[in-house]
């Protein structure tokens, strides 16, 4: 069962990065008016895995813990 998500909603100059309990996530990737991807994680610590690398791969980025 997956338990955690992440979300990224793309606008044209910016991305913006929602992380935390599934149901949070996708809700709020549901109502984007831009472009959403998603993906799910089984355990915490997977998802603060690839957190880290988007932390470092996209520094403009804003991020957000729902």
């Amino acid at each position: 069962m997956f338990t955690y998500a992440i979300g990224l909603i793309y606008s044209d100059r910016t991305c913006d990065i929602y992380y935390g309990p599934k149901e949070r996530v996708v809700s709020k990737l549901m109502v984007a008016e831009d472009r959403p991807y998603g993906k799910l994680y089984k355990t915490e610590g997977s998802m603060n895995r690839q957190l880290d690398y988007y932390k470092k791969e996209k520094p403009q980025a804003k991020f957000y813990a729902l």
